[in-house]
Parts: C-alpha cells; sequence; structure tokens
C-alpha cells in the first residue's frame, strides 16, 4: 500500500470514528438506538464546533485583558534557565 493510500484510509477512519463518537453521544443523551441518532449528528457537530469557537474566544479575550506578562510568571530570562541546563 502505497504512503497516500496509508494516508487517505487513517483520514476516511478517523472521520467515521468521529461520525459514531457524535451518534454515540447523541444516543446517550436523547435514549434513541445508534441507527436512530445518525440524523442528528451534523446537528451535534455544530454543537460541539460552536463549543469550542466560544472556549476558544474566551481563552483569547483572558489573555488580552491579562496581558502576556503576568507578575505570577517567571522571567526566565533573568534566572538563566536554558533548556536542558543552566546558562553559562
Amino acid at each position: 500500500m502505497s504512503f497516500w493510500k496509508a494516508v487517505l484510509a487513517a483520514f476516511v477512519g478517523g472521520v467515521l470514528a468521529g461520525f459514531f463518537l457524535l451518534a454515540y453521544r447523541v444516543s446517550q443523551e436523547t435514549q434513541k438506538s445508534l441507527p436512530e441518532s445518525f440524523g442528528d449528528v451534523p446537528g451535534e457537530a455544530k454543537r460541539v464546533y460552536d463549543e469550542v469557537v466560544h472556549k476558544a474566544s474566551d481563552a483569547v479575550k483572558r489573555v488580552r485583558e491579562h496581558g502576556a506578562d503576568d507578575a505570577d510568571e517567571p522571567d526566565w530570562g533573568e534566572t538563566g534557565y536554558v533548556a536542558g541546563g543552566t546558562a553559562q
């Protein structure tokens, strides 16, 4: 099997896994069987997407409000820290 066929197979498998995961989630919330919940998957995907976008925008807003240089954060430049050891 060529590399691109393997990549395509992994992508299709991931899409199908996501579809069935959303269908399972809907079936648990609505007490429907799994095949009955397939029609609700697009709505659930939209709801999950909106939730992720909302959380990301909240995180960006918090960072902008508090700034990048909080007093609680250490300034690694002053301590001489270098990944894997100390500065010489």
